[in-house]
């Protein structure tokens, strides 16, 4: 007996008569997918239709809350970028200034070394500000060669700090004689910026992190 179900000539003259039912339609794989999302769908209906209001509301409570906790968290992400976004004393020339000074103080604090590679205090001055680079990684700290920086600058000025905030110069440190000089210590030198607001004090948990 022949098959009713087989694609042959005979069988398709029986179907167009309806003399056979019409061969059942193959259901592909990105069909059977499509049909079991459907039918999640419909579960997921029936189950909010079966909730009461308490039930309803507590539903919707926690899309709320795990929308409010995501976007903590995106925040606090974003902050730690922020917060830790150089942490090293940056070499630049007197053509990089605008952008690496001026512009980059718009939106964080720049503290800019103006030094002399020769004398003993700018080295003092270059090591402490390297410690308080890896302390301070939301603020940029910048050398430049002093006399590159500004034409003819006197040497008897440098070390020579400029701190830039919004744009501008908020600070400026002409040697280091009043923080003791060659003896002047890391802490020395924080405490002056803390005083002065260049530097905003850190939790000893802050610096641990």
């Amino acid at each position: 007996m022949q098959d009713p179900n087989e694609d042959t000539e005979w069988n398709d003259i029986l179907r167009k008569h309806k003399i056979i039912p019409e061969k059942p339609k193959e259901i592909t794989v990105n069909e059977i997918y499509d049909l079991m999302v459907e039918d999640k769908r419909q579960m997921e209906a029936t189950k909010h239709e079966d909730m009461d209001l308490d039930e309803l509301e507590e539903m919707l409570m926690d899309d709320r809350v795990l929308e409010e906790y995501r976007n903590q968290r995106i925040k606090e992400l974003a902050d730690e970028t922020q917060r830790n976004q150089f942490g090293e004393i940056f070499e630049v020339n007197k053509l990089e200034y605008g952008k690496h000074v001026t512009e980059t103080s718009k939106s964080v604090t720049v503290i800019v070394h103006l030094y002399e590679p020769s004398k003993p205090e700018c080295k003092l001055t270059t090591r402490h500000l390297q410690t308080l680079a890896q302390r301070y990684k939301n603020v940029k700290f910048v050398n430049i060669v002093g006399d590159k920086c500004i034409e003819n600058y006197p040497s008897r000025n440098m070390p020579t700090i400029l701190v830039y905030k919004n744009g501008d110069v908020f600070h400026q440190l002409v040697g280091i004689a009043n923080l003791g000089g060659m003896s002047m210590r890391v802490e020395d030198l924080e405490n002056y910026l803390i005083r002065t607001k260049v530097l905003e004090k850190i939790n000893d948990s802050d610096d641990e992190s």
